[in-house]
């Protein structure tokens, strides 16, 4: 629901800045466009565990090395 009312302000601020000329219906435009991409964007888990008491869990953001 809130991705069809991002839509319909994206949709409404683009027509009204095009027709109107109006560079705040633009903005208005654009930012709606960001929160509909937002809103559409899931989430996926990579990976899922349950961990114990005493277990450790190790995160690293490094790019993978090439294989070969």
């Amino acid at each position: 629901m809130a991705g069809d009312i991002a839509g319909w302000v994206y949709l409404t601020g683009l027509r009204r800045g095009m027709l109107r000329r109006s560079w705040p219906w633009f903005v208005v435009a654009l930012a709606a466009r960001i929160l509909r991409g937002e809103l559409q964007r899931e989430e996926r888990a990579v990976i899922s565990m349950d961990l114990k008491a005493g277990d450790r869990l190790s995160v690293s953001a490094r790019k993978p090395e090439p294989k070969g």
